[in-house]
């Protein structure tokens, strides 16, 4: 009887070998999976890195190109003002000069008619300087009698004055 005690004993020796060699194997599986954990933590840690390097990267961008636009719309709000001053200047000019050009006509059309006023009173009372002089009249009415003498000669009686 003593065989299946020596049996049972190397039996429990072997179970007992077996459970430490499968808890080795688990306590080894457990440092394996802990390793690979690790790694896998690591990468995700890499991975998350470089995505949150990148995504700041763009935000910067976005930043920058906020910035700009800023920029140009402060520039243009500048530019704006700077065209209504201007324009308003040149309003202001433009006003002052047609006043002035106003002005000018006046004293031009005041000193005109002064002028002609003065010409009128100066040509009063004298003769005509386009009107024919004394011997020109004579001229002219000896020449009327002649044409009249030769056009009543031809187609009248012929009789002449």
């Amino acid at each position: 009887m003593r065989t299946p005690s020596l049996k049972t004993s190397t039996l429990k020796k072997e179970i007992s070998d077996l459970e430490e060699s499968n808890d080795d194997a688990e306590r080894y599986a457990n440092m394996i999976a802990t390793v690979e954990d690790a790694k896998n933590d690591q990468d995700m840690a890499e991975r998350s890195g470089r995505w949150e390097a990148h995504r700041q990267s763009l935000q910067d961008e976005v930043d920058y190109e906020d910035k700009l636009a800023n920029q140009r719309d402060d520039e243009g709000d500048l530019l704006k003002e700077d065209i209504k001053r201007s324009t308003a200047y040149v309003d202001e000019i433009g006003q002052r000069e047609d006043g002035e050009n106003r002005a000018e006509e006046a004293r031009n059309t005041h000193n005109l008619e002064t002028s002609q006023s003065e010409l009128a009173a100066a040509i009063v009372g004298e003769s005509d300087p386009l009107a024919p002089s004394a011997d020109e009249t004579a001229l002219l009415r000896q020449n009327d009698i002649s044409t009249a003498c030769v056009d009543g000669m031809l187609y009248e009686s012929g009789k002449c004055p």
